[in-house]
């Protein structure tokens, strides 16, 4: 509920998890952790990538469905 709250709040179309661990206040894994179970029960889908300007993978984006 938290998320869904803040997604609205925020008028967010699509998050990355480091921007949901900054505006609540936790770790980046955890975060991963939570929308990744959001994933698993359909909550959430990944809706595309972000490419950095630095080398490493890209970032995922993500919808609350």
């Amino acid at each position: 509920m938290k998320i869904h709250a803040l997604v609205q709040k925020m008028h967010w179309k699509h998050f990355t998890t480091k921007d949901l661990a900054s505006q609540l206040q936790m770790s980046e894994r955890n975060a991963q952790r939570i929308v990744a179970d959001l994933c698993n029960v359909d909550l959430a889908r990944i809706c595309g990538e972000e490419l950095q300007h630095t080398r490493g993978r890209p970032i995922k984006m993500y919808q609350l469905v």
